[in-house]
């Protein structure tokens, strides 16, 4: 007796991703820290200035760049962990 054919497998069809705009738009953002020394003046540091940003739905992003240069801020802006202070 012979075994029962199976139809071969057919690769699924690829979802389709509708281009509504991005998931995530930032225009414009920047943070601003004051910082407060003992005996000293108080300063403010900009960590962020006027960053511009969109994220569309199935793209793959990275953020590189050297320690202090803000990515850390930016992730934190973006999950509204640190109010900024514009944009």
């Amino acid at each position: 007796m012979a075994a029962p054919s199976v139809p071969a497998a057919t690769p699924a069809e690829p979802a389709v991703m509708l281009d509504r705009g991005p998931l995530l738009r930032v225009r414009g953002l920047s943070v601003d820290f004051r910082l407060h020394a003992f005996n000293r003046k108080p300063q403010t540091v900009r960590a962020l200035a006027g960053v511009a940003l969109d994220v569309r739905a199935g793209d793959v992003y990275g953020l590189v760049g050297e320690s202090g240069s803000g990515k850390t801020t930016l992730a934190r802006c973006l999950l509204r962990l640190t109010v900024p202070t514009a944009g």
